[in-house]
């Protein structure tokens, strides 16, 4: 039987690294929230806090 030699199939699919990582973090509820909010036309203006939490530095 011959068979094709198809480089493509042996490949693994790409994981969301990110994804896993902010749920790993436990920041991932934080963003579905801020994205949720900001979905609804929500503006923030003190976001400072969040960006230098510990969590979102372990992230970064």
């Amino acid at each position: 039987m011959v068979t094709a030699n198809n480089p493509k199939s042996n490949q693994k699919p790409k994981k969301v690294n990110h994804l896993r990582h902010a749920e790993y973090y436990d920041m991932q509820g934080t963003f579905d929230a801020l994205f949720s909010r900001a979905s609804q036309g929500e503006t923030f203006d003190s976001l400072m806090e969040l960006v230098f939490s510990r969590d979102n530095i372990l992230l970064a």
